[in-house]
């Protein structure tokens, strides 16, 4: 949603870096209709066999477009739970729930 291109690169590289992140990370592209339904709220984490997972509302689940869900579930245990309520109410979701411990 970054809208200034420089800017836009300039934290894709920041965040992808190998050289400035112990654990860099795969960004994937969301469009507009997948933020506004809870895609961009998700958080990652591990389950208690450390398996890499993420957990997202369901609403952010069916919502995913078919190639960023093939991404994320190539890489990632996906875990969904119904937040609608939350969603409804707070304009909240998963990530706010949980928090990410390193």
């Amino acid at each position: 949603m970054i809208k200034n291109e420089q800017e836009k690169e300039a934290l894709i590289d920041e965040l992808t870096s190998a050289e400035l992140n112990e654990h860099s990370r795969q960004l994937i592209n969301i469009s507009e209709e997948e933020c506004l339904n809870m895609c961009a709220n998700i958080i990652f984490g591990l389950d208690r066999n450390n398996n890499r997972c993420i957990v997202m509302s369901d609403r952010a689940h069916v919502n995913f477009k078919r190639e960023n869900k093939c991404i994320l579930s190539k890489n990632y245990k996906i875990i969904t739970t119904d937040l609608s309520i939350l969603e409804k109410i707070s304009g909240a979701s998963a990530k706010s729930l949980l928090s990410e411990i390193y």
